[in-house]
């Protein structure tokens, strides 16, 4: 218990130090950690602190985004990026955004330009695989379209003929 009290006043101050947030109290803390120690032993949370993020995919769907259109591989790789890093955020409800000029300076991946990017963004928003939320903040928010592992293409075709008629 301890060593997870320890680590997470050593996060929180390093998040003070560079963002001016505000500090928990240590009581709280320790509440917070005997909680998460808790689902940890229950087997409800994954270490995953420094370790990469991961995402899934089926066979299915890669051979349904396959017979789409050319575009198709780089939504893929996009989708899979962005499971990676916001899926968990997608999962608790909350939304992300995207700077494609950052994501081309930094080549998150690798050459591809804006355009390319705006193109596989596209597809995803088109086939129901990610969602445009609204402007918030000045910033065009998604959230990723709930993860439902179908036996067949024809029910990936029937939801997504149902996403589009409800738009």
């Amino acid at each position: 218990m301890s060593d997870c009290v320890d680590f997470a006043l050593s996060y929180l101050q390093d998040l003070h130090d560079a963002c001016g947030t505000e500090m928990l109290k240590h009581d709280e803390v320790v509440k917070v950690c005997r909680r998460l120690l808790q689902d940890f032993e229950s087997g409800k949370l994954v270490r995953m602190h420094d370790q990469r993020a991961t995402c899934h995919s089926d066979a299915d769907e890669i051979r349904w985004l396959a017979t789409l259109n050319r575009t198709a591989p780089d939504a893929f790789m996009l989708l899979m990026l962005w499971r990676a890093e916001h899926g968990a955020r997608s999962l608790r409800g909350e939304t992300f955004y995207v700077r494609g000029r950052s994501m081309v300076r930094d080549k998150v991946l690798g050459d591809w330009g804006r355009n390319r990017y705006c193109a596989a963004r596209d597809m995803l928003l088109e086939r129901g695989l990610i969602f445009e939320v609204g402007m918030i903040d000045g910033e065009i928010h998604y959230r990723l379209a709930d993860r439902v592992l179908t036996p067949s293409i024809s029910a990936r075709k029937r939801n997504l003929h149902k996403s589009a008629g409800a738009t």
